[in-house]
């Protein structure tokens, strides 16, 4: 059960380790949908729209400390263990919520 909530969680950190452009992709992709989500709403809703910047600014920083893995040539990377749970659980939340508003018909 150990090993299978292991590569739960760290499995997709795979596509992203070395690759800081991936990161960005997916910074680019929240960042959309945030922008999308407060269109349609026509105000920033605390919960959703704030949990997407969130998720777009943990991309960004990734996608930077990973381009600093790459030019200082680190090759034994325990710094994942801290760093990719809190960028995987925040991203997970994020997806889940904003695409829920976006299927959501908008109130009122």
């Amino acid at each position: 059960m150990t090993h299978f909530l292991f590569l739960l969680v760290y499995g997709p950190g795979s596509l992203f380790v070395s690759h800081p452009e991936r990161s960005l992709f997916m910074a680019a992709g929240f960042a959309i949908l945030c922008v999308a989500l407060i269109v349609r709403s026509g105000k920033i809703v605390a919960g959703n729209h704030l949990l997407l910047m969130m998720a777009t600014a943990l991309w960004i920083a990734y996608s930077l400390w990973e381009c600093r893995a790459l030019q200082a040539g680190w090759n034994i990377r325990v710094d994942l263990l801290l760093l990719w749970p809190p960028v995987f659980v925040v991203s997970m939340v994020a997806a889940w919520l904003g695409i829920r508003s976006l299927a959501t018909p908008p109130a009122g």
